[in-house]
């Protein structure tokens, strides 16, 4: 396996072709250590829960504000 650089991924639950949850599963078991924000326009308190179900580090609501982002993003690392 090659070595990962990331150090942090942003991961947004709608996307055309996987959905959030199924591509932050994906992610999760190549990738274990890299924490995951998950955002998402439309988030619900069921989907926060999957989301940290499935490794999540944390979810974020949009609109996001910039200086809660950059507290988790302190956070994860």
């Amino acid at each position: 396996m090659a070595t990962v650089w990331l150090h942090v991924v942003f991961l947004d639950l709608h996307m055309p072709a996987l959905s959030g949850l199924e591509t932050l599963t994906f992610f999760r078991q190549r990738h274990r250590t890299v924490p995951v924000i998950v955002i998402a326009a439309d988030m619900d308190h069921e989907m926060a829960q999957q989301a940290r179900a499935g490794g999540a580090f944390d979810v974020v609501g949009k609109p996001f504000n910039l200086h809660v982002l950059r507290e988790l993003v302190a956070q994860a690392m």
